[in-house]
């Protein structure tokens, strides 16, 4: 997709299954703008951004990251993935993530990838709720595979940069 996508007042719910995205933004062309409006998602990966030069905003939205299945692939409310490069805003959301037992977790916000790529991501998180407490930087799974994959970018939460590189 290459223009303006509007998701607004949706109601996205995908069967608990390895892969299943709520909204799987992939593929060429580069650029975008993908606007995520009072809407809830339920899924295994509930916003999965792929590509160059994508701008993201999600306003007003319940994301249910879950992964009942019996697999090692962890997922996410928000996955800024492989060789992307991503403006992403995530306002005013709850945030619920819910794993198997024993198995890989569930991230409110993830940069993942699972080729080695590198990931260019500007991530502002504003009046978040992660599993039902205030979203912050120390909360268990937050976020995942920062340290590894996001070479360029920042994460900020409620004003306050907390991931520079």
């Amino acid at each position: 997709v290459n223009g303006n996508v509007n998701v607004v007042q949706c109601n996205i719910e995908m069967p608990n299954g390895n892969d299943n995205y709520g909204i799987n933004w992939s593929g060429t062309p580069e650029g975008g703008v993908l606007n995520i409006k009072d809407t809830e998602i339920s899924a295994y990966q509930c916003v999965n951004i792929y590509g160059l030069n994508r701008t993201v905003s999600i306003e007003n939205c319940k994301l249910n990251a879950v992964n009942e299945h019996n697999d090692n692939y962890t997922g996410a409310c928000v996955t800024v993935f492989e060789k992307a490069s991503a403006t992403v805003s995530i306002n005013n959301c709850a945030m619920t993530t819910k794993s198997a037992a024993n198995k890989a977790p569930e991230y409110g916000v993830a940069f993942g990838s699972v080729l080695g790529q590198t990931i260019y991501a500007n991530v502002t998180i504003e009046k978040c709720s992660l599993n039902g407490e205030t979203f912050s930087v120390n909360k268990n799974y937050a976020f995942g595979y920062i340290d590894n994959n996001m070479t360029n970018g920042s994460i900020t939460i409620d004003g306050n940069r907390v991931v520079s590189k």
